[in-house]
Parts: structure tokens; C-alpha cells; sequence
């Protein structure tokens, strides 16, 4: 009597003797049509297959997932070593105060050199945003954005705080804006911006001097007196009105509320309006204190003394009636209303 097996698929006894190869890559194909159907499915379980290993199946289950992590870890190793996704270009957008040179050696050895700096410079580890709100905390900025572009460039875009003022506390020159934040420093006073009252060794006679001269005279005590060169500072740095401040306040780059800002406003205004009238300009302006006004010197012989806290258009009227018959040699005082002194 013929052989009958009870399985629905009783065929593996029959099946030709397979390579260990084949076996081995046949665990990753799917069988979409297999040989033999079975006529009830919901009657076949893992306990009813006779041909089945559960112990054999356990570890073929963890030798695919073995595999797929060395897969996994091998391509990772390829994107974050290939020199084809190193950062091998930055380019910025919108610098005018700030020099590229300076800007793009705080990002490289911020965020692409260094130690292990071929991993800092993968496009994929790189992040734009660090990038980004770093050169915010250290530059005069009012936005940064970083973009990244495939597969090895950033791109940073930045807009800059506005310079308004000129500031010069007698011992450096700074770029401000309208909120009174230094954005930029400029250069050093020089020793030639400095003027001394210089006293003869044998007549005791006075006279002014460069700082810098040498002769048979010896400096004043408490007589040296500070001279912005404007005229250079200007020309190199930008049109824009230059305060000289004698508090003599210490300042650093970036740091905030340096000068007031309605001051600001005010001598801003102030130096438009002497242009729109084209015969007076402004060549800088001189602080003392505040709540007493400030002097304007001017590219006339003499000065004019102002109160920004009082409106600045009634000032200047007052100024051009006096002009209007009189020639002052050495200062207009504008700074109490109708009561308007010169000499």
C-alpha cells in the first residue's frame, strides 16, 4: 500500500539537495508563490509543521537583524567619512561693517575646525542653527540664518544693526546705532589728535602745541586738550555725525545704552537741518553733560551751543535771526529760549 502523509505539503523528502549559498541568500527572498497552497491556512500552525526548527527559526530571525545592523552602522561610517560630504565651502550675504575674513574665522573655529574636525565639518553634523545664533550673540546683527546646501556648502545670510553716530570717548573711535549699541570698533585716538598748553623751561611763557612736537617747552599741567579729526574719520568710515563725549565713558564692542538714545535722535536731526539751511555744517559735536546741552563745532570760526531737550526747530530759528545782522566770532547760545547770547 502506497505512502500517505497526513501533511498538506508533504513534498520535502522529494526536493533535490540545495547549496549552502543558495540557502543562505534564499533567508532574504520572499516567497510570493509558493508551491504548494493550502487548502485550509487557519488550520496550519507553527505546531502542526512538522519540517519546522523553532530553534533554527530564533536564529535566523537574529542573524537577519545582525546583518541589518552591520548595514546600517557601514553606511552611516560612509556618510560621516566621505571628504564628499565635508563642509568645503562657506559663503555670507550682507556684510558692510562686518569683514568676511573676521566673521568666517569665528565659524571655522567655532563649528568646522578643531579636534576631530572631520567629523565637525560633515554636512550632516553641522548645525545651521548653532551656526546661527552664535554669530547673533557676537556680532551687531539683527537676523542670521544658516542654510545648508548638498552636499558641502553653507550659506549664511545676516542683516546688520544700522550705524547712526560716530563715537569718539577720547580714547577710541566707535561706530553706534540708533540704540546707542556699539556695533563697530573704528581705530585708536592718536597722540596727534591731542593739543597741550605747553609752558616755556626758561620765560615760563604758554603756548598751544601739537602733542606729539619737542622743543624747549614743557607740558601744562592739566591742560591737554582733545581734537577729533573728523575730517579723516569721516572719510573713512562714513558721513555720519561724530560725538565727542569727555565723560570719558569706558566702552567695548557690543556693549549696550553707551549714549542716550534721544540724544542721538536729536543730534541726527540736528545735523539735517544745518545741511538743508547749507551754510553751517556740523563738524562734531561736544558732550559735557547732557541736561546742559552739547556745542556743535562748526566749519564757521565759531560755535553753537544747543539744548536737545527743548524743540530743535525753534533753536534754529532763533539762530538765523541773529545771523541776520550780526557776525559772531566765537559762539551762538541757544539753549534758553528768546534769550539768545553770542560773542
Amino acid at each position: 500500500m502506497p505512502y500517505r502523509s497526513n501533511s498538506q505539503c508533504d513534498f520535502k523528502q522529494y526536493r533535490p539537495p540545495q547549496k549552502k549559498w543558495k540557502k543562505f541568500f534564499d533567508l532574504f527572498k520572499e516567497n510570493k508563490n509558493p508551491r504548494c497552497k493550502l487548502s485550509n491556512s487557519s488550520a496550519f500552525t507553527l505546531s502542526g509543521n512538522p519540517y519546522l526548527n523553532k530553534k533554527n527559526a530564533i536564529k535566523l530571525t537574529k542573524l537577519k537583524i545582525f546583518i541589518l545592523i552591520i548595514f546600517f552602522i557601514a553606511w552611516a561610517g560612509l556618510l560621516f567619512f566621505l571628504p564628499y560630504f565635508s563642509v568645503k565651502k562657506v559663503s555670507y550675504e550682507g556684510l558692510n561693517l562686518i569683514e568676511t575674513e573676521t566673521i568666517d574665522a569665528f565659524v571655522k573655529k567655532n563649528f568646522l575646525e578643531g579636534k576631530l574636525s572631520f567629523i565637525r565639518k560633515n554636512f550632516f553634523i553641522v548645525s545651521s542653527d548653532k551656526i546661527a545664533t552664535s554669530l547673533f550673540k557676537e556680532y551687531p546683527l539683527l537676523s542670521a540664518t544658516v542654510e545648508k546646501i548638498f552636499p558641502a556648502e553653507l550659506r549664511i545670510k545676516v542683516v546688520e544693526k544700522k550705524p547712526a553716530i560716530i563715537y569718539d570717548n577720547e580714547k577710541k573711535y566707535f561706530l553706534l546705532d540708533k540704540e546707542g549699541t556699539a556695533i563697530k570698533f573704528l581705530r585708536d585716538v592718536e597722540p596727534s589728535e591731542y593739543l597741550v598748553l605747553y609752558e616755556n623751561k626758561t620765560t615760563a611763557s604758554s603756548t598751544i602745541k601739537n602733542a606729539s612736537s619737542t622743543s624747549d617747552y614743557v607740558p601744562a599741567e592739566n591742560n591737554r586738550t582733545h581734537i577729533p579729526s573728523f575730517v579723516s574719520v569721516k572719510n573713512r568710515f562714513g558721513k555720519f555725525p561724530l560725538i565727542y563725549d569727555t565723560r570719558k565713558k569706558s566702552v567695548e564692542n557690543g556693549q549696550e545704552s553707551i549714549f542716550e538714545k534721544d540724544l542721538i535722535e536729536k543730534i541726527i536731526q540736528l545735523t539735517d537741518v544745518l545741511e538743508k539751511e547749507g551754510t553751517i555744517r556740523a563738524n562734531y559735536f561736544v558732550l559735557d553733560e547732557p541736561t546742559a546741552g552739547f556745542k556743535i563745532k562748526t566749519n564757521l570760526a565759531w560755535d553753537i551751543l544747543i539744548q536737545p531737550a527743548k524743540d530743535i526747530n525753534s533753536q534754529i530759528n532763533n539762530l538765523k535771526t541773529i545771523l541776520a545782522n550780526n557776525r559772531p566770532t566765537e559762539y551762538v547760545d541757544l539753549r534758553f529760549d528768546e534769550k539768545v547770547y553770542w560773542k
